[in-house]
């Protein structure tokens, strides 16, 4: 019948390693359609080796994604020189609704156990973020800022700490929140602990301490949260 395709096979030699296979011919009346190029052993390689540049070249790009995220300080870290019970901490936590705190004196290695734990997790695929409290208390304030490109960047922030799967709140109690800034730290924590989201933070400040920063109305409530809801790793 005109048209009709009829299947045949002949011996050609892989383009690769040049050793003989069958590859499948269609006859198309006269016409001798083939489609050959590797063998099946070459063929595998060459998805293998495909596979392999995806998941290096995904891995690059979340290493880019994590050196735009954490201060160039912390992004290369000796473990040896962080305060050990921070290290296993932040080693041994797996990703779940409960987060950790790290809380002591400055030069022990809070901020660079946590960002150990935030690198570990942006490799492994998950969304991270992480904001200092100076810098959360800004961009509260930036919301209502004259300039269009300071108010977008302002609620992208505080959306990104609401909505990644694992936030980083560094140096909590460093300075008093206004009232802005410590509305949204409510909401941000709020919103974290009711959607099962877990939050790493780190603080000069014990829990009294850092209650003292707070007003009567939120302090309580967003105290409350960060303990519930935390595995606090105090320096001794």
């Amino acid at each position: 019948m005109i048209g009709e395709e009829q299947q045949q096979t002949e011996t050609v030699a892989c383009s690769e390693c040049f050793k003989p296979y069958e590859v499948p011919v269609f006859m198309v009346g006269t016409r001798k359609i083939r489609f050959d190029s590797t063998c099946d052993e070459c063929a595998d390689k060459e998805q293998k080796a495909y596979e392999e540049q995806m998941k290096r070249d995904e891995q690059a790009q979340r290493l880019a994604a994590f050196a735009s995220l954490c201060p160039p300080l912390y992004q290369d870290t000796d473990p040896s020189r962080i305060y050990t019970p921070y290290v296993r901490a932040v080693e041994d936590w797996e990703f779940n609704p409960t987060g950790l705190i790290l809380v002591g004196p400055a030069g022990k290695g809070k901020s660079r156990a946590a960002w150990m734990l935030i690198k570990r997790y942006i490799l492994a695929g998950k969304r991270c973020f992480g904001v200092t409290a100076t810098q959360l208390a800004k961009f509260a304030a930036d919301q209502w800022h004259s300039r269009v490109e300071d108010r977008n960047k302002a609620e992208y922030v505080i959306q990104e700490c609401k909505s990644c799967s694992i936030l980083l709140l560094d140096d909590l109690g460093k300075q008093k929140f206004t009232e802005r800034a410590e509305l949204e730290l409510f909401d941000i924590l709020e919103y974290r602990t009711s959607h099962k989201k877990p939050t790493i933070a780190t603080s000069n400040s014990d829990g009294k301490s850092f209650r003292q920063m707070l007003s009567e109305d939120r302090g309580e409530p967003i105290l409350r949260r960060l303990q519930q809801f935390s595995t606090i790793i105090q320096y001794k």
